[in-house]
């Protein structure tokens, strides 16, 4: 699982977002309840000019995340 979030900021970062929601949608369907996942969706969203994704992907993340991850979802629903 996270060689698969690895691999899609790797993507994100060389601006090959539609490599990056590829291995997003395999981490989703490998676990998802991890709000990693759902981190990553929001900034792979944000990098596509999709902020309402972002937000969406961040809200749902929010239902499986802890206090350190919370907190970094949360800013993608309040911008």
């Amino acid at each position: 699982m996270d060689s698969l979030l690895e691999e899609a900021r790797a993507f994100r970062d060389r601006g090959d977002l539609p490599a990056s929601f590829a291995r997003l949608e395999r981490a989703l369907r490998i676990g998802p309840q991890r709000a990693e996942v759902y981190l990553e969706l929001a900034r792979s969203h944000v990098a596509a000019g999709r902020p309402d994704r972002a937000s969406a992907s961040a809200e749902r993340g929010l239902l499986y995340c802890s206090a350190s991850t919370c907190s970094r979802l949360r800013q993608f629903i309040d911008s």
